[in-house]
């Protein structure tokens, strides 16, 4: 194997896929960049058995070939590289490489590449195709109410369903519930559920906000799950189980409706949180808005009106302020829908634009 990339090039696809490069060490060659030279790419990939990333780009191939190199020792020789064209030469027989540049060379010992994980059942599906930045925005706004919980791995996770046209993602971590839907191009009409790992879904929201994809595809394969990015690709395994049909258990009329600016809002809560009574915040409809308030004896207390306009019955509630600032942080719309159904229920708020996406709030004595 032989070939030539500019070394500004061969770093983007080193920081592309090595977020997936194993930390643990129990298997080795988990802890290396696969680099395979092939026509007029650079394939590079790294995995940790949970997640695997793909990134192809731009080389002058002068011999095919592969060849898994220790991911962190590559990535920090090529970040400290000054910009120009580098020549990776690889002796397959001792699997090493050598990498040389204008004034320096290097050789690294590497592992053989037949020892690098397969990769997914090539048989794969007619590919779903959604809007990158319609799928990102759907994804922050769901992805904070997974659950950290271990002991139940399926809620740790985000639940993808799709069905004609709609793609559906849910968490929930038992207390908080968020829940938003976008249309997709379904052309073969795919139905599935799965659930997916959430640290595979916060990476997959990282990169489609740094390669700004304009779609993404989305392959269902058995066991894994691929999304396509252009010349990226991203591989999550699934988590087994039965998610919970949390929707069930919610209200179903939600007779009292807060329209009110999400950015007015948020920065009133965050300063009633300071004075929050193990994390409690009051919210109370009067004539002229919302008013929040908290109380903490020993410390003091605050008290604050956002403008808001109320339809149907007003109400007075305690909610987790901890909870209700990080869904409206994930939220992207400067308007919100805060929603009551009964003293016993929960509260929901959702975007005003956009009536699929909600976010579900248990209420709380105070």
């Amino acid at each position: 194997m032989q070939l030539q990339i500019p070394q500004d090039l061969l770093y983007e696809g080193l920081q592309a896929v090595g977020r997936a490069v194993s930390a643990r060490n129990t298997v080795p060659i988990l802890s290396g960049v696969y680099l395979q030279a092939v026509g007029e790419e650079l394939i590079l990939k790294a995995t940790d058995l949970e997640l695997a990333i793909q990134k192809r780009v731009r080389a002058d191939v002068r011999q095919d070939g592969e060849i898994v190199l220790p991911g962190r020792y590559l990535m920090e020789l090529v970040r400290r590289l000054p910009p120009q064209e580098i020549t990776i030469s690889v002796d397959a027989r001792n699997s090493t490489a050598r990498i040389t540049g204008s004034d320096c060379e290097y050789l690294i010992h590497g592992f053989p590449a037949e020892q690098f994980p397969a990769d997914a059942d090539e048989h794969q599906p007619t590919p779903i195709t959604v809007n990158g930045l319609s799928l990102r925005t759907l994804l922050r706004e769901v992805a904070f109410a997974a659950s950290h919980d271990e002991s139940r791995p399926a809620i740790t996770g985000v639940a993808f369903s799709v069905k004609d046209s709609t793609l559906v993602a849910m968490a929930a971590d038992g207390a908080v519930l968020a829940y938003g839907q976008v249309e997709v191009e379904n052309p073969a009409d795919t139905a599935f559920s799965v659930i997916i790992p959430g640290r595979s879904v916060q990476e997959l929201i990282r990169l489609l906000g740094e390669h700004e994809a304009s779609s993404c595809e989305i392959l269902p394969s058995g066991s894994q799950f691929i999304f396509r990015l252009g010349a990226l690709q991203i591989l999550t395994r699934l988590l087994s189980g039965v998610y919970p049909d949390w929707l069930k258990l919610l209200p179903t009329e939600y007779p009292s409706v807060l329209h009110l600016d999400r950015e007015r809002f948020l920065r009133a809560l965050e300063r009633a949180a300071l004075l929050a009574p193990k994390g409690t915040v009051r919210l109370e409809t009067r004539v002229d808005g919302l008013h929040v308030s908290a109380n903490t004896p020993e410390v003091g207390q605050v008290a604050e009106r956002v403008p808001a306009a109320l339809e149907g019955p007003g109400f007075l509630v305690g909610l987790n302020v901890d909870y209700l600032l990080v869904g409206l942080k994930a939220s992207s719309s400067p308007t919100l829908l805060l929603e009551f159904a009964t003293p016993r229920s929960a509260v929901r708020f959702r975007s005003i634009d956009s009536r699929s996406f909600f976010c579900v709030l248990p209420l709380l004595s105070f």
